[in-house]
């Protein structure tokens, strides 16, 4: 397009609000999302057990609500990632 002078338009860049009250919640999950169990291409979802491990190990403290806030992501990731991998 660029050598018949046709400039493209630039990617419409979407930004994503969350409330600040979620920000624990998404950090968290921002750390531990190469921690979701896979079987062939289906995602099984967060790996419970490697999540109390890696918060033991790293002594990171939680509330309880960003515990169910970080269920919640992941939950919704493994429903679209398994949602992809049938179609």
């Amino acid at each position: 397009m660029a050598l018949f002078g046709i400039k493209q338009a630039a990617p419409e860049v979407k930004s994503i609000e969350f409330w600040d009250c979620h920000q624990g919640a998404v950090d968290w999950w921002i750390q531990v999302q190469d921690l979701m169990r896979y079987q062939e291409r289906f995602c099984l979802g967060l790996d419970i057990v490697a999540i109390k491990a890696d918060a033991d190990m790293s002594g990171r403290e939680f509330e309880k609500d960003d515990y169910l806030k970080l269920r919640i992501i992941a939950q919704t990731v493994t429903k679209i990632l398994n949602e992809e991998a049938t179609q």
